[in-house]
């Protein structure tokens, strides 16, 4: 020693320090405890989300953290958690964390057109998850995945997971669907979109039209495994994530239909009795418009029942829209557009013809025609009824 100083200079010891820190691992949570416990000499200094770094004034000091670090040496950071940078002084321990959330690609709430021969693979969701500090692997997802109507597996075929231009596994539906045995590279820093598909079934009969889709991803160490690649678990930020809803159609949607009959009316002789029936309903078309033809007679699947239909006659007397019109109508037919709801009121009379009788009939269907389609379809409905005496 000369003049109380060490022979290798007045910083030797905290440059052993460093080097005792470099060899070291620390175990304890949280970080910033674990460190100042290691190496009190120094001030450990929270540096954002579960980090720390050690601070230290001086241009020696300084000089002696930008000596590279041997990375032969154990990290001295605790487990689950990364140096950043790992090859060189200062170090910030920063926890190894995934992160999940929407990806802004996911689709919006909207109507889906589905298919009535064949199945249909619709984009139920997709959630982007990321490696916050280091690469690591995905092992399990654990999806959510809802149908309003009939219930999901009534309405899919199966699930699929998709990454990239690959399928990656497709699965049995389940209230909870789960994604096993994966082995999907989440590179560190790197934003992965995790596409979640649902086959749907045929719509036969327009059965699934209607039903409205969702799914939800809870974030946490159960629906979402990710490890290192050494079985050591990075776990996942907790959240909930829930995509948009998507409502099932065959081309178009038929909602709220009904049919009002008026009270009947006579002349003074209580002869020539009519009635008044208004006949509403909803159309939202799906990805391509829809076309309607302004002439009830064309647009409703009526069926007379019973044999005494030449008691009265029915006259359509108007037909209504709201909103009242668009760009696209024209003098013989309404046009509803794509992922668009439309109202539509046909108003009858329904007069005596002097027969005494009872008139039946049912509107039993909407026909329409799909822009991109040159024959006209039909959209099955609750049956509405009317019933006259006359």
């Amino acid at each position: 020693m000369f003049n109380d100083q060490s022979f290798f200079g007045s910083d030797f010891k905290y440059v052993l320090i460093l080097t005792l820190l470099a060899c070291m691992s620390y175990t304890l949570p949280p970080v910033q405890a674990a460190l100042q416990a290691a190496a009190p000499d120094y001030s450990w200094l929270d540096a954002g989300s579960n980090s720390s770094v050690a601070v230290v004034s001086g241009d020696q000091m300084a000089q002696a953290y930008a000596t590279p670090y041997p990375s032969s040496s154990p990290t001295p950071c605790p487990s689950g958690f990364v140096c950043i940078p790992s090859n060189q002084y200062p170090l910030v321990c920063k926890a190894a964390l995934l992160t999940v959330s929407v990806d802004p690609s996911s689709p919006e709430k909207s109507y889906v057109e589905v298919s009535a021969s064949t199945s249909t693979d619709v984009v139920l969701a997709v959630y982007d998850v990321k490696s916050e500090t280091l690469s690591s692997y995905l092992r399990s997802l654990n999806i959510v995945v809802r149908s309003t109507k009939w219930g999901a597996a009534e309405t899919f075929s199966f699930i699929k997971l998709k990454v990239g231009n690959a399928t990656n596994v497709t699965v049995p539906v389940g209230t909870t669907t789960y994604f096993r045995n994966l082995a999907i590279q989440l590179p560190a820093g790197q934003t992965v979109p995790l596409l979640i598909i649902g086959t749907v079934k045929p719509n036969t009969d327009g059965r699934l039209s209607g039903s409205v889709l969702s799914t939800t991803l809870t974030a946490n160490a159960t629906n979402v495994r990710v490890d290192d690649g050494m079985n050591n678990p990075i776990p996942a930020t907790p959240g909930v994530f829930t995509s948009n809803e998507l409502t099932l159609a065959s081309g178009l949607l038929v909602n709220n239909a009904s049919l009002v009959t008026s009270p009947p009316s006579a002349d003074a002789n209580n002869m020539n009795i009519s009635y008044r029936v208004a006949i509403s309903f909803t159309l939202t078309a799906g990805q391509n418009p829809v076309f309607i033809d302004k002439n009830a007679s064309k647009t409703l699947i009526m069926a007379y029942l019973g044999a005494s239909s030449t008691a009265a006659s029915t006259t359509w007397i108007s037909s209504d829209a709201n909103p009242a019109s668009s760009a696209e109508d024209t003098a013989q037919s309404f046009m509803v557009g794509p992922n668009v709801t439309r109202s539509f009121t046909f108003s009858a009379i329904i007069s005596s013809l002097g027969i005494p009788g009872t008139v039946s009939f049912r509107v039993s269907g909407i026909s329409y025609r799909i822009a991109t389609a040159t024959m006209t379809t039909s959209q099955g409905l609750e049956p509405l009824f009317f019933s006259g005496r006359f």
